[in-house]
């Protein structure tokens, strides 16, 4: 099969670097479910704003911001001071016991001048680690978003299933009216009258399964948004005819992601951050024992006192000079430093070669759910079609006293049964081809990061 040798295709050229062509986008081919739903825009919107675990994710990019600021601030101008005020009974042999009180105090700047770039680094890593902020943004709301395009769809497909099992209720309702009434003419049989109640309260009861799951639906919606009641005002959607890409056109966008690579993938472009702030971090540790060079100057006061008197001057001194630290022996702790740095960039290049691998694999088996999903749906369509005449066909030799009230029922509960399996198919055709567009593209949502 063409299509299979285009899924297979996909795993080596994701795998690699080196495998981004520049092909022909794909996004024409890839929509998200609000596409079809203009409902779920709004919830989607709401979520956006209001969802707890996205706020969440908003505080730790805030927190690394933070962090950012606090590394850069090692490179800049410090000024510290402090002021001692004591007061002491004072002991001394050549004037007599006393009370006295002292004054102590300073002001201190000190800039760095030349760290080897230590101080660079460190900043550099302060600036990876917002943008760590960012990804985990992006890659924890796309799994938020997800949830709520998927239980948005699978509640909308509950409130279908209700409406058919409604409508296969009424049906049953009917024909069991109509088979009694043969029933007491004596035209009908009382088996046939309790098999047609049996299938009543059957069907009654698997109304109120779906009646009860559509709930708990709606109640993990409110849950993901953070808003009560957040579709209450979206009730009657529908489903709606989904256009579905044929074989070629799934060979086709096959194809075109080959090209693509992995490099905007969150969890590849996290794990490569990830190793970028080891290769800082080596080079931080590897100049650990060079000397360090900083500027200080600053004003100092004390008390010095005269011998064989209580008197005493104060001394203000101002200074400035250059300040040299060098660490000449540190037990070897840095030779443990640059050994760990490297075990972590080893193992972030491992995880990101393990990402693109998943990537790929997670795409071929996605267009190959896409691919069964095409040929289910086109199957279930052409059954429902037949079920409806064939039902229909029945109803007219209903009238004719040629088909029975179990034939009928039977005939419209097959029918209505596989048009649900075809929404069903729809959903899942939808639910595969928004996680395929996760998977390439950003979500809309959270292009602009607030």
């Amino acid at each position: 099969m063409r299509l299979r040798r285009a899924l297979t295709a996909i795993l080596p050229a994701l795998a690699g670097l080196a495998g981004w062509t520049g092909a022909a986008s794909p996004e024409a081919d890839l929509r998200w479910p609000e596409a079809y739903f203009p409902e779920l825009t709004e919830v989607l919107r709401l979520a956006v704003a209001e969802a707890p675990r996205l706020e969440i994710l908003r505080e730790r990019m805030r927190e690394q911001e933070g962090e950012a600021r606090v590394m850069e601030s090692w490179r800049r101008l410090r000024v510290d001071s402090n002021v001692r005020l004591l007061g002491a009974y004072e002991m001394r042999t050549d004037i007599d016991d006393r009370f006295r009180s002292t004054v102590h105090g300073n002001v201190q700047a000190a800039k760095p001048l030349y760290h080897w770039n230590r101080l660079e680094n460190q900043s550099a890593i302060g600036q990876l680690r917002r943008e760590l902020g960012e990804i985990e943004f992006e890659r924890g709301g796309r799994h938020h978003l997800a949830e709520v395009r998927r239980a948005f769809l699978e509640w909308v497909l509950a409130g279908e299933r209700i409406a058919v099992l409604k409508r296969s209720t009424e049906v049953a309702e009917s024909l069991l009216n109509y088979e009694r009434g043969l029933l007491e003419i004596g035209r009908g049989t009382e088996a046939s009258v309790m098999e047609l109640e049996a299938r009543l309260l059957e069907g009654r009861e698997r109304l109120a399964h779906q009646e009860r799951e559509r709930a708990r639906l709606e109640r993990r919606l409110e849950e993901l948004t953070g808003v009560p009641g957040v579709v209450s005002a979206h009730r009657g959607t529908e489903f709606p005819e989904v256009e579905t890409l044929d074989l070629n056109g799934l060979e086709m966008l096959a194809r075109r992601l080959s090209g693509r690579g992995a490099e905007h993938s969150p969890g590849v472009r996290f794990e490569e951050k990830m190793r970028e702030i080891e290769d800082r971090r080596y080079a931080i540790a590897s100049r650990n024992r060079y000397p360090r060079l900083d500027f200080v100057t600053g004003i100092y006061t004390d008390q010095i006192e005269a011998f064989d008197r209580s008197d005493f001057a104060l001394r203000m001194q101002y200074f400035a000079g250059v300040q040299v630290s060098w660490n000449l022996f540190d037990g070897r702790r840095t030779e443990g430093e640059k050994m760990a740095a490297l075990a972590r960039r080893r193992v972030h290049e491992l995880q990101a070669d393990t990402e693109r691998e998943r990537m790929g694999a997670e795409t071929a088996g996605l267009l190959d759910e896409l691919e069964f999903t095409v040929r289910q749906l086109s199957a279930r369509m052409t059954r429902a079609d037949l079920l409806r005449r064939r039902a229909d066909h029945l109803d007219e030799q209903a009238e004719r006293g040629l088909a029975s009230a179990r034939e009928r029922l039977e005939a419209r509960l097959d029918y209505e049964d596989t048009r649900l399996r075809v929404l069903e198919a729809r959903a899942q055709y939808l639910v595969h081809l928004m996680h395929l567009t996760a998977l390439h593209t950003t979500d809309p949502w959270l292009q602009e990061t607030p």
